[in-house]
């Protein structure tokens, strides 16, 4: 598929999730992240990066707060190059950088970086996820690139459910997410 066709795609994806009221995109956005607590729980996860949502994303910050008063390990990415790498986030009010992107990511004077193969669980932002787990991003690769550090981790996709389609066009080098949570649905 041409990458003019992948755009448009990406580009009709962001459009339905920005078409979501703000009310009900945060009351969507409890109901995933209570799912996701539940997930954290009961599979007992204690080292996860978290992702700190920009624009229209399904919101983070109530567990990434809930998550950090708790004794396991919270890392953000950090954007640095053509690479994500993870830090330790110890306060969410204190250790943030904005990024000239508008992502919010942890301020590297301050935060650790962490070893990404120590990482169980990992949550993987995007444009849109298909009914085979697979996930359309922003067209840079960041994620992509970063999964492959990672193997070990339990991947799961944030979206709303106006965000997942049949099916996504998908290359060679594509892998799905282990999961997707969604307001209504787990895929």
């Amino acid at each position: 598929m041409s990458s003019t066709a992948k755009d448009r795609i990406r580009c009709e994806l962001l459009n339905r999730r920005d078409r979501i009221p703000l009310d009900l995109r945060r009351q969507s956005s409890r109901k995933i992240c209570l799912s996701l607590k539940k997930l954290i729980e009961e599979r007992r996860f204690s080292r996860s990066l978290f992702y700190l949502n920009m624009r229209s994303e399904v919101e983070t910050d109530w567990l990434v707060a809930r998550q950090l008063a708790t004794t396991c390990l919270v890392a953000i990415p950090r954007v640095e190059g053509k690479e994500i790498y993870p830090y330790q986030l110890t306060n969410l009010q204190t250790e943030i950088n904005q990024h000239k992107w508008g992502m919010r990511e942890p301020n590297p004077t301050i935060c650790s970086p962490i070893d990404p193969e120590s990482l169980d669980l990992v949550l993987v932002p995007g444009c849109g996820f298909d009914s085979r787990r697979y996930r359309i991003g922003y067209g840079g690769g960041f994620y992509d690139r970063f999964l492959q550090t990672c193997p070990q981790a339990l991947t799961v996709g944030l979206a709303f459910d106006a965000q997942i389609v049949d099916q996504l066009p998908t290359q060679p080098w594509d892998h799905p997410v282990d999961l997707v949570l969604t307001e209504q649905r787990i895929i």
